[in-house]
Order: structure tokens, then C-alpha cells, then sequence
């Protein structure tokens, strides 16, 4: 029985086990060339070095062998590159799987189960991926400087990593300090500093170096607006890498304001929706959880370019969008509902997390970050929400959905 048992097991095995210490075949020019692994839109990048286009159909990527995808009809150009998103949904150009930050290995197979290419990476933070370079080459490092679907060139870029401010949310009369992480195995000749308030031309500090990281310090603006501000290194082959990646164009910005915090509460969430609520911007069956937010207030209020998080101690994890107030605007006496579902291409109402049955956190904030309101819960039950009873009290009660509408 013994025997049995293993003989029928033993090809489950050779097939997850295959290529752990198989060195790949010939690639024919086909390369996994640049992968970004950060817990969020995690990507690899395919190249092909040969001068024809060549017909990736049938190729299988994966990161574990129990988990493959199987591309479907796809063409790569001559010394073009191919971008697999890795987020889970198995459809087209878009992977079955996620990739791990912690790091791991990922494998390309040709249509006839050859390894075709191989890639452990390591750890991945802020704006860094794992390339090759150049594209197709046997070198492959971090680099700070992602070239998603683009080549990338010929030497790597400096790291930057764990941009923070202090304060986080500041005040007209704050000065911010501004820290960064920065590294390049080949040295860097600056690192420094840019800001701007209020759309003026952007000026720069250089940022000085102890322990590790570098700071340098945004003078208070004593006014109202928004201060922008991004991160530049130039390390010794002169290539320029910045944080946030999308800088200068989109910078990382705080805002200033003594505007008053509007009579805004979370009124209601589900972070357990199975069957009882669809999502009305979604597919049919698309149960998502959500939350309730309700204006206590005598005036309208537009939510758009305010916050809500699942996590207290990060108040900016998704900025409602501007200029979209017929849909973030909220009535007096009225509500409107936010979807924790990871889908923002479906509208503005839907937030970048979700929520955990098993308990979190839950809160609104302003524009410039101060708290509206925050809510900590513990496990929940399926197809129940809580709420506030009456609608905008102090007291909480498990309750049948009422999602958009009072709770009394």
C-alpha cells in the first residue's frame, strides 16, 4: 500500500520540484529581463533579443509549480519586451499568480515544457526592481529606476528606499524633515532634495549623510496650499534616479490648511459580504465589502481629495479623487458608500484595500491628514455589518445591511 501511494504521488513531486536546480536551456533569445515584486502592481517583464518577432503562445510562467500560467496568443517583437502583470486574475497579459516582496524565484517555460529562463530575486522596496543589463544579459540587479516595458540601458540606477517625513501631517508652522535610504554599489556623486509650494519653480537642499540615511529639512510655509516635493540621486556613471518614481511630474506632495474638519462619521461597514450586497460596479456576483460614510452636518460635503485607510497609522492610503463631486459629493443627512475591493478602475468609490473578517482598522481623514473618524473592530460574521444605531450615535450594533440608507 506503501508503495502504492508513493508511486502516485511521485509525479506531483518531479513536477514541483523540476526546475530547482535545472539550469536553463538555451533561451532563444527569450528572456524574463525586469521584475517588480513590491506587494502592490507587481509585473515581469519578457524580452526578446532576436531580430523576428517571435510567438510566445503556449509559454507557461510561474512563480510555483502548483500554480502555472499558460500565456494565450501573444506576440513579442523584435527587441521588444512583453509585461505580465502579476495580480492574481489569470486573463490575458495578466498572471494567476502574485509575486512575493520577500523575494523568490520566477520560471518561463516554451510551449513543449522546456525551462527557457530563470530568475530567483531578491527583496524589493520603494521604487526598485531586478533587471538585467543590459536587456538579455547575464547581469542581473536592483536597480531604482524601473524601465517597465522599455529597455534598460546599460547600467543600473541608485536605490532609494523609505522616503519619510516629520511630521507627517504638518502645520503651517512646521518645518518637515525629509529622510531617505539611498545606495549604489558603484557610489553616488549627490542626493538631494527638491520642493515647491504652491506650483512656484522647485528649489533643492542637499541632503546630508549619517547613520545611513539622508535627511534634509522643507522650511515652513507659514500659508495654506501644498507643498510638493521629490528625491533626486546622481550616482558615478551620472544615471538620475527619484522618489517617488513618477516625480517630477507627480511629486510627493502634504497639504496645509486650517480648514475645519467636516461633520463627517463611518456610519456602517461589512467586512464580510458573501451574498447579501452586489457591487454595483462590478461584474454579476461581485460581493465586495464596504463602507458607509454619513453627514452629520447642515451643508453639503464633497469628499473628493480626502482619505480613507484601513490603517490609523497610515491616514493616506487612498485619496478620493478630485473633480468627480457628483459622485463624492454627500448631502446632509445623507451617505454614500465606498467599496474595499482593490478595483479604482471601477470609479472613484473604490478604495485601493479591503477589509479583514477577521478585524482591523477603518478610518476617514482629511485632506491634509488629520482624523474625521476611525473605527477598530474585531472578527465579523458573514453578511453582517455594524453600524452606528441611531444613524451618527456613539453606539455600535451588529445589524442586517442597510448599506446607503438609515440604520434606525
Amino acid at each position: 500500500m506503501l508503495k502504492k501511494v508513493f508511486f502516485l504521488i511521485l509525479p506531483f513531486l518531479v513536477m514541483a520540484c523540476a526546475h530547482e536546480n535545472v539550469k536553463p536551456v538555451d533561451a532563444n533569445g527569450i528572456f524574463i529581463n525586469e521584475i517588480a515584486a513590491k506587494g502592490g502592481q507587481d509585473w515581469i517583464e519578457i524580452y526578446n533579443d532576436l531580430d523576428v518577432q517571435q510567438d510566445l503562445t503556449g509559454y507557461v510562467v510561474y512563480d510555483d509549480a502548483k500554480v502555472r500560467y499558460t500565456l494565450p496568443s501573444l506576440t513579442i517583437a523584435s527587441k521588444g519586451f512583453l509585461v505580465l502583470l502579476c495580480d492574481g486574475t489569470g486573463s490575458g497579459t495578466n498572471t494567476n499568480f502574485r509575486l512575493s516582496s520577500a523575494g523568490e524565484s520566477v520560471y518561463l517555460e516554451d510551449p513543449k515544457g522546456r525551462l527557457v529562463d530563470k530568475v530567483e530575486f531578491p527583496a524589493m522596496a520603494g521604487s526598485q526592481s531586478y533587471a538585467r543589463f543590459p536587456d538579455g544579459g547575464t547581469e542581473l540587479l536592483l536597480t531604482g529606476e524601473p524601465t517597465r516595458g522599455s529597455t534598460n540601458g546599460n547600467g543600473q540606477y541608485a536605490t532609494l528606499r523609505n522616503a519619510l517625513r516629520e511630521p507627517l501631517i504638518p502645520g503651517l508652522s512646521n518645518a518637515v524633515k525629509i529622510t531617505v535610504e539611498a545606495s549604489d554599489p558603484k557610489g553616488l556623486i549627490s542626493v538631494k532634495l527638491f520642493y515647491r509650494f504652491n506650483n512656484n519653480p522647485f528649489q533643492f537642499a542637499s541632503m546630508s549623510l549619517a547613520s545611513g540615511v539622508y535627511t534634509a529639512t522643507i522650511p515652513a510655509a507659514g500659508n495654506s496650499g501644498q507643498m510638493d516635493y521629490y528625491i533626486e540621486a546622481i550616482n558615478s556613471i551620472n544615471l538620475i534616479s527619484v522618489q517617488p518614481s513618477t516625480a517630477p511630474t507627480e511629486p510627493y506632495f502634504y497639504i496645509l490648511t486650517t480648514d475645519p474638519i467636516p461633520n463627517l462619521v463611518i456610519n456602517e461597514y461589512l467586512a464580510s459580504n458573501i451574498s447579501c450586497c452586489a457591487d454595483p460596479d462590478g461584474l454579476a456576483g461581485e460581493f465586495d465589502d464596504w463602507i458607509e460614510i454619513f453627514n452629520k452636518g447642515n451643508s453639503a460635503v464633497d469628499i473628493g481629495g480626502m482619505y480613507l485607510s484601513d490603517s490609523i497609522a497610515n491616514p493616506f492610503k487612498y485619496r478620493v479623487p478630485l473633480g468627480q463631486s457628483s459622485k463624492t459629493t454627500i448631502a446632509p443627512g445623507g451617505y454614500l458608500v465606498f467599496y474595499a475591493d482593490e478595483q479604482g478602475t471601477q470609479g472613484p468609490l473604490h478604495a485601493n484595500f479591503k477589509l479583514n473578517q477577521l478585524g482591523e482598522q477603518v478610518g476617514l481623514f482629511f485632506k491634509d491628514g488629520r482624523t474625521i473618524d476611525t473605527r477598530i473592530f474585531g472578527v465579523q460574521e458573514a453578511d453582517k455589518s455594524e453600524g452606528r444605531k441611531p444613524n451618527g450615535s456613539s453606539t455600535w450594533s451588529k445589524m442586517s445591511p442597510t448599506r446607503g440608507s438609515s440604520n434606525q
